[in-house]
């Protein structure tokens, strides 16, 4: 079966490059030009006629739309670890090799640019890229930690973190099943959602590979909207010279403007189109970067000095409404006075009021032991004004001086809280960026990235297997 080739006949020298002319103009080796264009046809499962000419089989042309993906999938492609035959793979070369490529995808033309970043597969990559490395410092130092000749001795450091991870392992077990679940219920539904959000034609994976596949597969549907535009319209006077290849720009601007600039609403569309994904991976570093560890430090410091001063605020609230119920129940009390112990019933009950503040319990013992010396004296001066029937002015002065005193050894000890947690994110900072085991870490540090990768390696055998073997051919394509 003869498949179809992107071929303008005629006029293939304004819209296409030869060889020759494609790999001066890109910089590419062409001794090995044939064998290269076999591998990456095979391993991205591209339809290798896309770039054939009519002229023959090892003839080939290469459309201007299409020439800046096919450029960085000759020169970089070959280079994905994924590909290397019987090499264990480590996530580092994964991340290092989309470095490269997420790098060259940005200097793309714009509409290339925005097109792939709208990919799946540059979504996956994007984030893997900046949350491995993070987890892999952690995983580092938490093992350094853990494995340390105290923690093995006691126990107490394994065992917490053999806990630790039980209950990861359920939550991220729980969240997968649920995720199961909704896509069941959804069902035909949920297809629907995902074709209104994805290219059709995006059949992307884990590999930024795919982006690019996509990508080029599209460039194929517009090469094939102006072969027809050709063959129906012919060549446009004024608009296109017979003799000069055109732009990649102009020969979109012929397709759909015909060879104007485009109307000023359409190209304010697009750019707001192109702010919104620029905003959405804005966002998404912003998020991500706020899990480093110095960021996380900063913000934890202000975490806690909030939740002090909350739990300053909310003791010396307890406290107030408790003694002042306290003095109304005891100014009430008909009986004999020396005989009224209610001190005791409301120790009790600012003692747990104050332990759901999550306050220290040295500093807990330390309020009751101020609250207990100070009612007894108030105590012992209501009982003198009842039996000696003097006028009652209540006790501000002194609730005022217990909530002083209590309200000072709260900030005291706030403070010793404070000076220590500095001490301890000081320590674990300085942790991180010790260099004196330098060399030991960076081995650890690759020994987890080989085990990462290898842990996803039955996920990316997956992923190339598809990538290779799903292929569009040129008369199947469509533009999106």
């Amino acid at each position: 079966m003869t498949r179809e080739l992107l071929d303008f006949e005629d006029y293939k020298h304004i819209f296409m490059k030869t060889r020759k002319e494609f790999v001066k103009d890109n910089k590419i080796k062409d001794n090995n030009f044939t064998k290269d264009v076999e591998y990456f046809m095979e391993n991205l499962g591209l339809d290798p006629e896309s770039i054939r000419s009519c002229d023959g089989s090892d003839s080939y042309q290469i459309s201007l739309l299409l020439e800046p993906i096919i450029a960085i999938i000759m020169k970089d492609c070959k280079d994905n670890p994924v590909y290397k035959k019987n090499k264990g793979i480590s996530i580092k070369d994964i991340i290092d090799y989309n470095k490269i490529i997420l790098k060259k995808i940005n200097k793309l033309p714009e509409d290339l640019k925005y097109e792939i970043k709208q990919t799946r597969a540059y979504d996956y990559n994007y984030k893997l890229n900046i949350l491995i490395p993070m987890l892999v410092e952690r995983l580092d130092l938490l093992f350094k930690l853990v494995i340390c000749e105290s923690n093995i001795e006691s126990g107490d450091g394994i065992v917490q973190i053999i806990k630790q991870i039980d209950e990861w392992i359920i939550n991220l077990k729980d969240v997968e099943i649920k995720k199961d679940e909704i896509k069941e219920i959804m069902n035909d539904s949920e297809a629907e959602f995902d074709s209104m959000n994805w290219n059709t034609q995006d059949t992307t994976n884990s590999l930024i590979d795919s982006a690019l596949k996509s990508s080029y597969n599209n460039q194929i549907g517009l090469t094939k909207i102006a072969r027809e535009k050709l063959k129906y319209e012919g060549i446009s006077k004024g608009i296109i010279d017979t003799d000069d290849k055109m732009s990649r720009e102009e020969i979109i601007n012929w397709i759909f403007y015909n060879g104007k600039k485009a109307p000023e609403d359409t190209l304010n569309y697009i750019k707001e189109k192109h702010k919104e994904i620029d905003l959405k991976y804005r966002r998404v570093r912003s998020s991500y970067d706020s899990l480093k560890i110095e960021n996380r430090i900063k913000r934890q410091k202000e975490i806690d000095k909030q939740n002090f001063e909350e739990i300053r605020r909310n003791s010396l609230e307890i406290v107030n409404k408790s003694i002042r119920r306290f003095l109304e129940e005891l100014k009430n009390h008909d009986g004999d006075y020396g005989e009224f112990n209610n001190y005791n019933e409301m120790f009790i009950h600012v003692k747990n009021l104050l332990s759901d503040t999550d306050i220290n319990t040295l500093v807990l013992e330390d309020i009751h032991s101020i609250l207990y010396t100070n009612i007894l004296e108030i105590n012992n001066k209501m009982i003198q004004i009842k039996k000696e029937n003097i006028e009652y002015f209540g006790f501000e002065n002194e609730i005022e001086q217990l909530l002083k005193e209590i309200d000072d050894e709260l900030t005291t000890r706030i403070n010793e809280n404070k000076k220590y947690l500095n001490k301890l994110y000081k320590v674990v900072l300085e942790d991180f960026k010790n260099t004196k085991d330098n060399l030991d870490r960076e081995k650890i540090k690759e020994s987890l990235y080989m085990a990462l990768g290898q842990s996803i390696k039955d996920s990316l055998d997956r992923s190339k297997k598809i990538l290779k073997s799903d292929i569009y051919y040129v008369d199947e394509i469509v533009y999106i």
